[in-house]
C-alpha cells in the first residue's frame, strides 16, 4: 500500500517543514489526496518517491504560512523580539532540515529521484539503480550532482554545514521515523472516503496545490506559445518596408557551431537462460556487464512437465523498440506424443510489471521465431505448419515453416505469404525488409539468408554463401551472423561475420580460439558495437575422462566486441554446464 510505503518519507517532510504537528498532520493528508487526483499524469512511475518528496515539501509550506496567519490574529499582541544578527543555524536545527527539504524538492526529477532513494529512504546505489531502470553508475553521478547542487544552494542561503551536505542529508535519513498510528489511520480514513469527510484546512491545501501545478503547467505553455510569436514578429516584414528597386546584397552569415551529436545511447542487454527453483531465467544487463534487473516472470514459470521441479526455459528474447516490453520464446509445458517438434508458447513481459504476465499470448508454438514491428504495434513471426506438426523431420528439407503477422491492439492474426521453409529472423529498422532464412536442421552448414520486401515478398538471396544472418544493423547496411555448423564438423565454420545488405561482401570479426560455437549476435543501439552469446571449450586435466552430456565441458560467455573487430571484451562468464538461451540489446 503507498500509504505504508511512502508514508513516513512524507510524514517526516511535512514534520520538518511545517514544525507544527498540526500543520503536518493537514499537510500529510493533502498530499495523499493530491496523490489521488494525480496519479495517472506521474511519468515514469519509478519516479514516485521524488514526485511526493516536492508536492509534501511545497504543501508543508503553504500549511506552515496558514499556521502563521492564524498565530498571529490569535496574538495580535504578541511581543515583537529585538532584532539582532545570528550565526548561520547549525546542522542540527530544524530550520535547517527545512530548508534542505525545500532546495531537494527544486531538484530536477532525476537527480531528485536518486535522492529520495538513497539519501531519504536509505536504498543502496544498487537497489536505486533496479529501481530506476539505470546503471549502478549512473545512480552515483547523479547523487553527486544533487550534493553539491545542495550544499550551494544552502550555501547561498547562509547555512552553515556542519558535517557537510552528507552529514545534513544523513542527519535526515536517521532521523525519520514511521507515521504515528494516529495520523495513518486518518489518512487511511481520508482516502478511502468522501470528498465532504476532508476538513476545510486540507481541502484548502488540495485545492492550492492543484492550482499550482496548474499554474506551472499553463506557464510553460504559454513561454513557449510566447517564443513562437516573439520569433514571428522578428521575421515579419512592417508596413515601412522597401521594396522599390531592390536588389539582393549579398551578405556574410557567420558560420554556427556544429550542433554537437546526441551522446550515443548505451542501451541494455537482455539475456535469457533455463532457471531452476521459480527464479527468473531473464536478466538485464549493462553493456559492461553488470546485472541491473532480473524482470517477473509470473506464470511463466511453470514446470516442464506435471509433477517436476519448476524449470523455466526461455528463448530467443526481444526487447520493444521502446525496450519496454520483451517477448520471449518458452520451451514447454511439454505434453506426452508431442512429435518430433518440441511445443513452445509466447509470453511478452511488461518489465515495470511487479506481477508478470498470467498468460501466454501464444501456445503450441514449434520452433517458433517472433519479432517486433519497428513500431512496436505487431508481431512477425514464423512457426512450422500446425497441420504438419507430427511429420518427421527430413534431412536435406528445411521444415515445414509457415509465417504471419499478429496485430497487439486488435489481437488479429493474419498469414504472411513467404515461401514455405522461410523463417523471419528481423526487420529492416525502416520497417520495410524482413530478414529471414532457410536451413536443413539436420545440416546446418547450408544455411541461407535472404532479404523480402514487405511490399512484394519477393525473397532475393543476402550472399551465395552459406550464412546465417541474425540482426540487421541500426542502420540498415549491414547483417550480423556465423557461417553454420560446428568447428568440429565444418572446416569452413567461420564463427562471426557482417555482411553487407548492398552487394553481400562480408567482414570476419575475430574470436577466441577456444570458441566451440557460437549461439546468438546482435548490435549495440548506436551500431557501433557487436554482442555475441558464445560457448567456451573449458580445458580438462591430462588424463581427465572427457565429461559427457550436453552443456558439459563447455562454459557460456558474453563477448562485446567493436563492429571492426577491435576492443573485444568478455563481459559476463558463467559457469560450465549454464544453458543461456538468448541474447538482446536495445
Amino acid at each position: 500500500m503507498l500509504l505504508h510505503r511512502y508514508g513516513p518519507l512524507v510524514w517526516a517532510v511535512c514534520r520538518r517543514v511545517t514544525g507544527d504537528g498540526h500543520a503536518a498532520e493537514d499537510a500529510f493528508q493533502a498530499t495523499f489526496l493530491v496523490l489521488i487526483r494525480k496519479a495517472g499524469s506521474i511519468r515514469p512511475r519509478h519516479s514516485l518517491g521524488g514526485w511526493l518528496h516536492r508536492t509534501a515539501t511545497n504543501i508543508a509550506l503553504k500549511a506552515r504560512a496558514m499556521a502563521n496567519r492564524c498565530s498571529q490574529c490569535e496574538s495580535p499582541h504578541a511581543t515583537i523580539p529585538e532584532t539582532a544578527i545570528s550565526e548561520p543555524p547549525e546542522s542540527t536545527d530544524p530550520a535547517v532540515l527545512a530548508a534542505l527539504d525545500e532546495e531537494i524538492a527544486r531538484l530536477p526529477d532525476r537527480l531528485r529521484a536518486a535522492v529520495v532513494l538513497c539519501e531519504l529512504q536509505g536504498l543502496s546505489r544498487r537497489e536505486a539503480a533496479v529501481h530506476l531502470r539505470i546503471a549502478e553508475g549512473t545512480v552515483s553521478s547523479r547523487l553527486a550532482a544533487a550534493r553539491k547542487r545542495l550544499a550551494r544552494q544552502l550555501s547561498k542561503r547562509g547555512v552553515r554545514q556542519v558535517g557537510g551536505i552528507g552529514g545534513l542529508l544523513g542527519s535526515i535519513c536517521s532521523a525519520q521515523a514511521g507515521v504515528p498510528p494516529k495520523e495513518m489511520f486518518a489518512a487511511v480514513q481520508l482516502v478511502s472516503s468522501e470528498a465532504q469527510l476532508v476538513k476545510s484546512s486540507v481541502s484548502l491545501l488540495v485545492e492550492g496545490e492543484l492550482k499550482a501545478m496548474l499554474l506551472a503547467k499553463l506557464t510553460t505553455v504559454a513561454m513557449g506559445v510566447v517564443t513562437l510569436i516573439a520569433l514571428v514578429v522578428i521575421q515579419w516584414p512592417t508596413a515601412n518596408t522597401v521594396v522599390a528597386n531592390y536588389e539582393p546584397i549579398p551578405t556574410l552569415t557567420p558560420a554556427r557551431a556544429p550542433t554537437p551529436p546526441p551522446e550515443p545511447r548505451e542501451g541494455v542487454i537482455v539475456v535469457t537462460s533455463s532457471s531452476l527453483s521459480g527464479a527468473s531465467p531473464l536478466a538485464l544487463y549493462t553493456p559492461d556487464g553488470k546485472e541491473i534487473d532480473k524482470p517477473v516472470v509470473g506464470a511463466a514459470a511453470d514446470q516442464l512437465k506435471p509433477g517436476q521441479p519448476p524449470v523455466c526455459r526461455m528463448l530467443l528474447p526481444r526487447l520493444s523498440p521502446d525496450a519496454k516490453r520483451l517477448l520471449a520464446i518458452k520451451l514447454g509445458p511439454i505434453p506426452n506424443n508431442s512429435g518430433p517438434w518440441t511445443p513452445n508458447h509466447l509470453w511478452i513481459f511488461d518489465l515495470n510489471s511487479k506481477d508478470g504476465p498470467s498468460e501466454a499470448l501464444m501456445t503450441e508454438m514449434r520452433r517458433p521465431s517472433v519479432i517486433w514491428s519497428t513500431d512496436g504495434a505487431r508481431l512477425y513471426g514464423s512457426q512450422v505448419d500446425p497441420e504438419k506438426i507430427m511429420e518427421p523431420r527430413e534431412e536435406n528439407k528445411p521444415p515445414p515453416m509457415v509465417s504471419w503477422v499478429y496485430d497487439l491492439k486488435a489481437k488479429k492474426k493474419t498469414p504472411l505469404a513467404l515461401p514455405v521453409g522461410h523463417t523471419i529472423v528481423d526487420i529492416s529498422p525502416d520497417g520495410k525488409t524482413l530478414l529471414t532464412v532457410v536451413e536443413d536442421v539436420l545440416d546446418q552448414s547450408s544455411t541461407q539468408s535472404y532479404l523480402v520486401p514487405l511490399d512484394s515478398l519477393k525473397p532475393r538471396l543476402l550472399t551465395n554463401k552459406s550464412f546465417k544472418g541474425m540482426r540487421f544493423s541500426p542502420d540498415g547496411k549491414w547483417v550480423v551472423g556465423d557461417r553454420r555448423g560446428k568447428k568440429e564438423d565444418n572446416p569452413n565454420y567461420i564463427p562471426l561475420l557482417v555482411v553487407s545488405v548492398a552487394d553481400g561482401s562480408e567482414r570476419r570479426i575475430p574470436v577466441s580460439e577456444r570458441l566451440v560455437r557460437l549461439q546468438y549476435a546482435c548490435w549495440s543501439p548506436d551500431g557501433k558495437r557487436i554482442a555475441y552469446l558464445w560457448n567456451e571449450e573449458i580445458p580438462q586435466p591430462p588424463g581427465a575422462v572427457a565429461p559427457a552430456g550436453p552443456g558439459v565441458g563447455t562454459a557460456p560467455r558474453l563477448t562485446v566486441v567493436d563492429s571492426d573487430g577491435r576492443n573485444a571484451k568478455t563481459i559476463i562468464r558463467w559457469e560450465q554446464g549454464q544453458y543461456i538461451l538468448g541474447l538482446d540489446w536495445k
